[in-house]
């Protein structure tokens, strides 16, 4: 029997443990897994806006200070303002495309640093993140004088999540949502290695709760067939559960993946995007 426990017993019970540690870690670690930009773009000197964005401060209802960039539209400008939200890995300097380009389309707009990212203070978390978007959804109608419904709340991936809980708070005219997921937990589930997880998770970003109770907010859809770490699946359950008074538009692309969709569909998402604006002015 000895003999047994110590071929047997005992390395099951250092396995086991071993296991244990490996979960222990993975729960409590989700955070960074999450948000692994917090520690990428902290190690980076503090960023500089490029020529014609200019730099504003937003604080948060919990006292947390965030960096944010404005960059102004050129040519023929347009009466409303656009707010970016980042996808997980991304900070403001990887917004200076997408800002660009929105700037072209004649929209002044404004793309910010999560908590904890960049030179932003704190550490994200769930609330911490809506409390982000509330703070940076008021300095933009305070700074540039409009009304709620004068935003556009522009997500990408991770940030698909507090975009369409900050459009259902506040009442933006339109929400632009590419590579969006209907939950965290969803998602989660979709990975066979850690499905199990799920009852653990302190994120759910229910983008499909806050899509449902949106009735004035023309909402734009766009998603890639290649899209290996959100599927293309989560946009298809979105659009069913979208019931609002506009049309959706649902941009499908069948080249694009997570990373690329912008770069290959940029075309029909400005044309889609400048035609829910316009038709809130009509």
């Amino acid at each position: 029997m000895k003999r047994f426990r110590q071929i047997v017993i005992m390395p099951l019970a250092f396995a086991g443990g071993g296991a244990l540690l490996i979960i222990a870690f993975v729960i409590f670690t989700q955070d960074l897994r999450i948000f692994p930009g917090v520690l990428s773009t902290r190690l980076r000197q503090p960023a500089s806006p490029p020529p014609g964005s200019t730099t504003l401060t937003a604080t948060t209802a919990d006292g947390e200070t965030l960096a944010v960039w404005r960059a102004e539209a050129v040519g023929e400008k347009r009466p409303e303002r656009i707010i970016l939200f980042n996808g997980n890995a991304q900070s403001l300097p990887s917004s200076v495309v997408e800002q660009r380009w929105l700037a072209e389309l004649g929209f002044t707009n404004f793309a910010f640093d999560y908590r904890g990212f960049g030179s932003s203070t704190g550490f994200p978390s769930e609330q911490g993140i809506y409390s982000d978007a509330e703070a940076v959804f008021d300095l933009v109608v305070k700074n540039e004088s409009i009304k709620p419904r004068d935003v556009v709340v522009f997500g990408r991936s991770i940030g698909t999540g507090p975009a369409s809980f900050i459009a259902q708070q506040r009442g933006g005219s339109t929400l632009v949502l590419i590579s969006p997921y209907t939950s965290v937990p969803d998602i989660v589930r979709e990975r066979p290695l850690f499905r199990f997880l799920v009852p653990f998770l302190w994120y759910e970003f229910p983008t499909h709760r806050y899509l449902a109770e949106l009735k004035e907010t023309c909402v734009v859809l766009a998603h890639g067939k290649r899209d290996t770490i959100i599927s293309y699946a989560h946009s298809e359950r979105l659009k069913a559960r979208y019931h609002g008074n506009h049309p959706l538009a649902f941009i499908s692309s069948a080249q694009a993946g997570h990373q690329d969709i912008l770069d290959l569909e940029r075309e029909r998402i400005g044309e889609a995007l400048l035609t829910c604006v316009s038709r809130e002015r009509s």
